[in-house]
């Protein structure tokens, strides 16, 4: 609960910290350059360019609820896990007891 996600260098053991300011991030990954992950506590989907450290909202406005349509009108209520599969991201809404996608 700390607000970060921060990287461990499996050679050296050094941690970095990647990206901060954050509201309860889980679930990250990384694909193709961009780090993605759920952020619990924004009622958001997020993702970051690992080359210029840009972060962005892929879905969600911050409100709590259950809205389909583009990220200035989509909401969650406490995304969790994800993962991807034929050019969409499979999210768990998981207080809205429903598996969503967002089409890229």
């Amino acid at each position: 609960y700390n607000g970060a996600i921060k990287a461990v260098n499996v050679t050296t053991k050094a941690v970095s910290t990647v990206a901060s300011g954050l509201s309860i991030p889980e679930y990250v990954k990384e694909d193709n350059g961009l780090l993605y992950w759920t952020e619990a506590g924004s009622h958001k989907v997020r993702a970051m360019s690992l080359s210029s450290r840009v972060i962005f909202t892929l879905s969600g406005n911050g409100g709590v609820g259950y809205v389909n349509g583009s990220t200035a009108v989509t909401q969650w209520h406490n995304p969790k896990g994800f993962d991807f599969r034929g050019g969409q991201m499979y999210v768990a809404d998981t207080m809205n007891d429903v598996i969503r996608t967002i089409s890229f």
